[in-house]
C-alpha cells in the first residue's frame, strides 16, 4: 500500500476499519526492516496526537463514523458519547483561541501593572481556566459529567443527521444536496440530569417526500423576491404573502408528522405541574399492569416521555412506541395499553396546555436552519426552547454564570438596566416612529434612535447593562465586529431584532456554520434572541412592542417562555417561525413590593 496515495477520505476509512488494515501496515514496515513501532498506524495514537488542537473536520468525521458504527453494534452509550462531543468543533477552536489570547494579555498586563478590567485578576484567570478545562477535547466520560452538572429541570435534545450523504469532505451547495438526497435520517438523543440514561431514537429519512431543506430555501427565496420587487397590485402582494405563510405551515406540519412521526414526543420538556406529574405516574402504573411489566429505569423514562405527549400522538403512534419500549410483551396486551393511553389522551393525559420545563436543542449543521421551535406541537403547548452549539459549550456557559454572583442568570435581569439601539443607519423612519416612543416610555432605559453609537460605547454597554435591544438592519455587527464581541466579558442579554441576526452560515466547506449569536456566546452572553432569515419590519416592530410589555413587565418573567407565548403575536407565520433564542434560560427580577 503506497502511503503517498492516502487522502483524507481513505484515512477516515482506516480509522474505523477492521484490524486487517493496520496489520497490513505493520507487515509493510517489517518488510522494510523497520524496528520503529511508531510507524504502525494506530487509531488511538492518531487521536491522542491531536487532542490539544485537533483538525476539526478530520476528528469530526472520525467520531461520527465511529458513533454510527457503535449504534449498529448496539453500543448505544459509546455512540451517544461520540455524537455529543463531535458537535461545533469549529466554535470550540474559536473559544480556545480567544481564551488563550485573553490569558496572554491578562498576564502581560498584570506584570506591567496596567490591567484595564475592573474584575480581579484572579477571577479572570480562574474563569478562563474553567472554560479551557471544559473544552479541552477530553473524551473520557465528559458527557456524563456535563449532564450531571446541569439543572435537573432542563431537557437537552441533540438532533443529528445519521448516515447522511452530506457528511462528506466534498460538499456541494445545500440546494443540490437537498434535491438529490431528500430528507436525511436523524438520530435524536434526549438527555436530562434526573438519573436516567440517554434516550436514543433513530428516525429514517425519506426520498419520496418533498425535501424540507429545499422547500424552505424556495419559500425564503420567493419571499425575498416578493419583498424586493415593487408591486402596485396590493391584493396580489398580500395573496402571495399568505401563500408563503401557508407553505411554511405545511412544511413544519409535514416535518412533524411525516418525518419525525411518533419520535416528536422527545421534543417536549418535563411537566412543571406536580398535579400533572402525579396523574402521569398513576396512568403509567395502569399501563404497566396491563402489560404485566415492571419496567426498569430506562423503560420507565421512555414510557413517561411517551405518556406525557400522548395527546399529540395517534393510537398507531402510541402502539408503535410501546412495541419498541416493551419488545417482548404480548401484542394483544400492547394494543390494550395503547388504547387506554389514547383514551386518556383526551381526558387525564390531555396536557396540551400544560406548562413545561425548557428544552435546549443541539442541532447538526445540516438541520440547524429548520424552525424546530415552530413545529405544531411546540406551538400548541408553548414549549420554552433555546439552542446551543454543543453540550460542552452549554456546560461552559452554565458554569461561568452559575459561579458568578452578579450574573443575570443568578440574580435576574433588571428591567431598569436596558440599552437600546433603534435604526442606527437612520433609513427606517417608520421603525423609529413606532419604537422610539415605546422605548422612551421606560424612563430608566438608555439608548439611541436614528444615530450610530460612539466608538466604544456599545462595547461598554454590553458589559454593564442587563439587556440590549437592537432593532435595525442585520445583527448590528456593523457597529461592533464579531471578533470584538468575542473578546468581551458580556453581561447583557441581547435581543437582535434584525433580518437574519440568528442565522448561521458556512465560511468553508468543512467548517461548522458560524454566526453573530455564537460570537456573543463566546463572549459569555447568557442568551441571545434573533431571526433565522429575513423578516419584515412592520410585523417585527409590532411583535417587539407587545413582547417587551409582556416580558419586561413581569407577566412572564422567563425569556424562553415569553418568546414561546408571544409567537402568536406575529401576523405572518414566516416571520414567527424565524424567531429563535440561543443560550440559557434567563428571568426578569421580581418586582419589590
Amino acid at each position: 500500500m503506497n502511503k503517498k496515495n492516502w487522502n483524507h477520505d481513505k484515512l477516515r476509512k482506516l480509522l474505523i476499519s477492521v484490524p486487517s488494515v493496520t496489520k497490513e501496515i505493520r507487515e509493510e514496515n517489517l518488510t522494510k526492516g523497520s524496528e520503529d513501532k511508531n510507524l504502525d498506524f494506530n487509531v488511538e495514537r492518531f487521536v491522542q496526537s491531536c487532542l490539544n488542537f485537533p483538525p476539526a473536520p478530520d476528528l469530526q468525521y472520525l467520531y461520527r463514523n465511529k458513533a454510527e458504527a457503535f449504534l449498529e453494534e448496539g453500543r448505544e452509550k459509546e455512540a451517544v458519547q461520540l455524537f455529543l462531543i463531535l458537535q461545533a468543533l469549529t466554535v470550540k477552536h474559536q473559544i480556545l483561541i480567544q481564551k488563550g489570547k485573553l490569558l496572554n494579555v491578562t498576564v502581560a498586563e498584570s506584570k506591567r501593572g496596567t490591567v484595564k478590567s475592573d474584575r480581579n485578576i484572579q477571577e479572570i484567570l480562574e474563569e478562563n481556566e474553567l472554560q479551557r478545562s471544559i473544552l479541552n477535547f477530553n473524551t473520557d466520560g465528559c458527557a456524563d459529567e456535563i449532564i450531571q452538572s446541569l439543572p435537573s429541570e432542563w431537557t437537552v435534545l441533540q438532533i443529528c443527521s445519521y448516515k447522511s450523504p452530506q457528511i462528506s469532505r466534498f460538499k456541494q451547495s445545500k440546494r443540490d444536496v437537498a434535491a438529490r438526497v431528500g430528507n436525511p435520517s436523524l438520530c435524536l438523543i434526549r438527555l436530562s440530569n434526573d438519573g436516567s440514561d440517554p434516550v436514543v431514537r433513530l428516525v429514517p429519512g425519506s426520498d419520496s417526500a418533498v425535501p424540507y431543506l429545499m422547500e424552505l430555501q424556495n419559500i425564503l427565496k420567493e419571499q425575498s423576491l416578493i419583498l424586493k420587487e415593487p408591486c402596485t397590485d396590493r391584493h396580489k402582494y398580500w395573496n402571495l404573502r399568505e401563500e408563503l405563510n401557508a407553505r411554511m405551515q405545511t412544511l413544519v406540519k409535514s416535518l412533524e408528522d411525516s418525518w419525525l412521526g411518533s419520535a416528536k414526543s422527545l421534543l417536549l420538556g418535563k411537566l412543571k405541574s406536580q398535579k400533572a406529574q402525579n396523574i402521569l405516574v398513576e396512568v403509567l402504573k395502569e399501563v404497566c399492569e396491563i402489560l404485566n411489566e415492571s419496567p426498569e429505569d430506562k423503560m420507565f423514562r421512555k414510557l413517561e416521555i411517551l405518556l406525557s405527549s400522548s395527546c399529540f400522538l395517534t393510537q398507531k403512534d402510541i402502539f408503535a412506541e410501546l412495541v419498541s419500549i416493551f419488545p417482548h410483551a404480548e401484542e394483544e396486551k400492547v394494543y390494550s395499553a395503547s388504547a387506554l393511553a389514547h383514551s386518556y389522551a383526551k381526558t387525564r393525559l390531555c396536557f396540551r396546555t400544560e406548562v413545561r420545563q425548557p428544552v435546549i436543542f443541539i442541532l447538526d449543521p445540516e438541520v440547524q436552519c429548520l424552525p424546530w421551535e415552530s413545529l405544531p406541537l411546540m406551538r400548541t403547548c408553548k414549549q420554552a426552547a433555546s439552542r446551543i452549539p454543543s453540550l460542552e459549550l452549554l456546560s461552559c456557559l452554565w458554569r461561568v454564570h452559575r459561579t458568578s454572583s452578579s450574573s443575570v442568570v443568578n440574580c435576574g435581569l433588571s428591567t431598569q438596566s436596558v440599552f437600546y439601539m433603534i435604526d442606527p443607519d437612520s433609513n427606517l423612519p417608520k421603525t423609529q416612529e413606532r419604537l422610539d416612543r415605546v422605548m422612551k416610555g421606560f424612563r430608566d432605559w438608555e439608548g439611541l434612535t436614528g444615530q450610530p453609537p460612539e466608538p466604544g460605547q456599545l462595547a461598554n454597554m454590553l458589559g454593564v447593562k442587563d439587556a440590549f435591544i437592537y432593532s435595525g438592519h442585520g445583527s448590528g455587527n456593523k457597529y461592533i465586529s464579531e471578533e470584538e464581541v468575542e473578546k468581551l466579558k458580556i453581561r447583557v442579554t441581547p435581543l437582535l431584532l434584525g433580518c437574519s441576526s440568528g442565522q448561521l452560515s458556512r465560511h468553508g466547506r468543512n467548517l461548522d456554520p458560524l454566526g453573530v449569536v455564537q460570537s456573543y456566546m463566546i463572549g459569555t452572553a447568557p442568551a441571545v434572541a434573533g431571526f433565522l432569515w429575513p423578516v419584515t419590519d412592520v410585523d417585527v416592530d409590532k411583535w417587539t412592542i407587545e413582547f417587551l410589555e409582556y416580558w419586561l413587565t413581569g407577566r412572564e418573567a422567563d425569556l424562553l417562555q415569553a418568546v414561546a407565548d408571544q409567537r402568536k403575536v406575529f401576523s405572518h407565520f414566516v416571520n414567527s417561525a424565524a424567531l429563535i433564542v440561543y443560550g440559557l434560560p434567563v428571568t426578569v427580577q421580581a418586582k419589590k413590593k
